[in-house]
């Protein structure tokens, strides 16, 4: 593919480059040409006119052939002028010529017609003055009038095309070595820049069938800041993003399937230990609420997944209105009432007397809520304590959740709001997760257009804060 695209980008620039030598020597030849024809017309109007004077101050009205200095006269003139040189009668009757017994003649005598046209002012012409040469000449004629106006002949001037034929022959040939050399430069600059240019879309081929296999170790080489660069630059991005998202993909089924296959087996196990006795009638109900337990903990994976599904196909609507946030938060809070009991957390800061109204969508701020409270009782220490605080502004409602215990590390925080990432990845603590959490939270917060940080020391605290503006119809 790439070398197609070597080959026709190759192919299109050179026939390119050929097709603009050949517009330019076709101006250039006419040009020439031109210039050529109208120096030749101007030297022999000059020279034509000049001779037809001295002409006619030398002869008289009895005849143009009894004047002896005529000839030499018309010799002298034509050796100047690298023309033939040739004087008729007002017939036509060619009298006099330069090259006497010159080759190039055909016939004596020009025709009526170009006399006519000449005897009028001057007459030109590029052929073979109606039969008058063998081949095409550029001719000029001025005619002869003595003093008293009276009409005496035509003196005729021509230069062969031949001379035009080896002017154009000498500098054609001096443009197709030019050109030549050129074109062979200019094709090869060419072939080295196309050859570099495609090189990096050949890798991003190489590195596009690696992915297909798996393989997101290859990269392609960055070689200066143009498109071609940029492009080569935005592949490798998009390949660590999706190692990332593979070793993520990878993380999650195996966090699925053991978050799946261990309270389904405890299930199982636990049901069947009842239906056939081996469970006790007076430990029934203890086992019972651990099956209970696992069968909330295998709802809120299933959530999970419909949460990331309705997400990632963009069919998660927010459905903004006003409500107490307080009271929301404090009907969330009476969810984990047993966990912060069993933890001896100490819940700090809220003050169920004042009302904080904020204009969102109450089930999928529940749904914030809950997974950062979830998140602080899980990680929060044994007797520790979590700070949440609301506060209204102007603009929005912010609030802040913090809880003591071990906190992030600095080199994980910019990842813990990225799906499947687990910052415990042995599960010791947070078994209950696969990492769609805050990855959830971070969207549900975008689709409001508020913003959430993280901050966090290690040893001591971790604090999430998260705005939500208010919303302007």
């Amino acid at each position: 593919m790439a070398k197609n695209a070597f080959v026709r980008y190759l192919a299109i620039s050179s026939a390119i480059i050929i097709a603009s030598f050949i517009i330019f020597g076709m101006l250039l030849m006419s040009f020439l040409s031109n210039y050529w024809k109208s120096e030749k017309q101007a030297m022999l109007s000059d020279d034509t006119h000049t001779t037809a004077e001295m002409i006619a101050a030398l002869v008289d009205k009895e005849g143009i052939a009894r004047s002896s200095t005529l000839r030499p006269l018309i010799v002298s003139f034509a050796r100047r002028m690298g023309a033939e040189i040739f004087i008729t009668n007002t017939n036509g009757v060619i009298l006099l010529k330069s090259e006497e017994n010159s080759p190039i003649y055909k016939l004596p005598q020009v025709p009526a017609y170009i006399i006519e046209e000449a005897k009028k002012n001057e007459y030109k012409e590029l052929g073979k003055l109606g039969g008058v040469y063998e081949k095409n000449f550029y001719t000029y004629a001025v005619p002869i009038y003595i003093q008293d106006g009276s009409f005496l002949g035509v003196v005729f001037a021509s230069v062969s095309t031949d001379s035009l034929k080896s002017f154009t022959g000498a500098v054609f040939k001096m443009f197709l070595l030019s050109a030549l050399l050129v074109l062979i430069f200019s094709v090869s600059a060419v072939s080295v820049m196309t050859y570099n240019m495609v090189r990096p879309l050949r890798d991003m081929v190489a590195a596009a069938h690696s992915f297909g296999k798996g393989d997101f170790s290859y990269r392609v080489k960055e070689n200066g800041t143009d498109e071609v660069a940029q492009l080569a630059r935005a592949f490798n991005n998009m390949a660590v993003s999706l190692s990332k998202l593979e070793n993520m993909r990878s993380s999650f089924i195996s966090n699925v399937s053991h978050e799946l296959r261990t309270p389904m087996t405890t299930i199982i196990s636990y049901i069947d230990g009842i239906l056939d006795g081996t469970i006790e009638k007076k430990d029934q109900q203890f086992y019972l609420s651990i099956v209970s337990d696992e069968m909330r903990r295998l709802s809120r994976l299933v959530k999970s997944m419909l949460d990331l599904s309705r997400i990632d196909s963009s069919k998660m609507v927010v459905n903004r209105k006003k409500f107490d946030f307080i009271d929301l938060l404090a009907r969330t809070l009476i969810l984990f009432e047993n966990r912060i009991n069993e933890k001896k957390i100490s819940v700090m800061d809220i003050d169920s007397s004042v009302k904080i109204e904020m204009n969102a969508d109450p089930d999928l701020m529940q749904q914030v809520l809950y997974n950062l409270i979830d998140n602080a009782v899980k990680f929060t220490n044994e007797g520790g304590y979590i700070q949440i605080k609301a506060i209204s502004q102007p603009n929005g409602t912010r609030v802040t959740i913090k809880n003591s215990g071990q906190g992030i590390d600095n080199s994980e925080l910019p990842y813990i709001f990225e799906r499947f990432y687990k910052t415990d990845k042995s599960r010791s603590r947070d078994r209950d997760g696969v990492g769609l959490g805050l990855f959830i939270v971070k969207n549900i917060i975008d689709l409001h257009s508020g913003e959430i940080i993280v901050r966090s020391l290690k040893g001591e605290y971790c604090e999430f804060e998260f705005f939500i503006p208010s919303y302007q119809q």
